[in-house]
């Protein structure tokens, strides 16, 4: 997972977008889980250079349909799409790989913290 994550904010803040906050493996929550295992997390926020005029690469949705390209052919498959509806103001995409156990979750906006990108493992060892 750190690993995707590490491919993630390299191509994420490439260009206008800089990053404010990156923790890898840091959060180990037993919760919920067997003895001996725990759901780790991989957490990136960032924010948009603030400017008038935002270019095509520079919109929130097209970071966001960038880092779900990118976790597509890291093997990563569309897990619980969201319609528009689902989220007027910002874009959502939640992606997951089944082998290891891993879901990340990628959401960008125009507003602080414009990009939040999320990742999550199943109960591992």
């Amino acid at each position: 997972m750190a690993e995707d994550g590490a491919v993630l904010s390299r191509l994420a803040f490439i260009g206008a977008p800089v990053v404010a906050d990156k923790s890898a493996g840091k959060d180990n929550d037993p919760t919920g889980c067997s003895e001996g295992s725990a759901r780790r997390s991989f957490r990136i926020t960032g924010r948009f250079n603030e400017s008038d005029v935002l270019t095509p690469r520079e919109k929130p949705e097209s970071v966001a349909f960038a880092l779900a390209s990118q976790l597509r052919v890291l093997g990563y498959e569309n897990d619980a799409p969201l319609s528009a509806d689902d989220a007027p103001d910002h874009t959502v995409h939640v992606l997951r790989k089944k082998d290891p156990g891993i879901t990340f979750r990628v959401v960008t906006q125009a507003v602080e913290p414009g990009i939040e990108v999320f990742g999550q493992t199943d109960c591992l060892p």
